[in-house]
């Protein structure tokens, strides 16, 4: 099997915190505490916010809820462009 290579981030720390740990508990609380009760329907594209969590962080966590939600109900596709620059 092919070794993958991952390059170190230059944000961590900054736009996000350092240590992995800490990071994953911060996604999963701006996920968990979306309230997307409101959306009605199902996710068909999510352009996603990409600042620095503490200013992004909530709009992007209502955001991948949703499209989690949808997944959930078998009502997202599965297919995913990442586009950046």
């Amino acid at each position: 099997m092919e070794k993958r290579k991952v390059r170190k981030s230059c944000c961590e720390g900054s736009f996000y915190p350092e240590d992995s740990g800490i990071l994953e508990r911060d996604v999963r609380n701006f996920m968990q505490c979306a309230n997307v009760d409101s959306f009605e329907g199902d996710v068909a594209m999510l352009v996603a916010p990409h600042a620095g969590y503490v200013y992004s962080g909530v709009v992007a966590g209502f955001g991948y809820r949703a499209l989690s939600d949808s997944m959930l109900r078998g009502n997202a596709r599965s297919t995913v462009f990442l586009l950046g620059a």
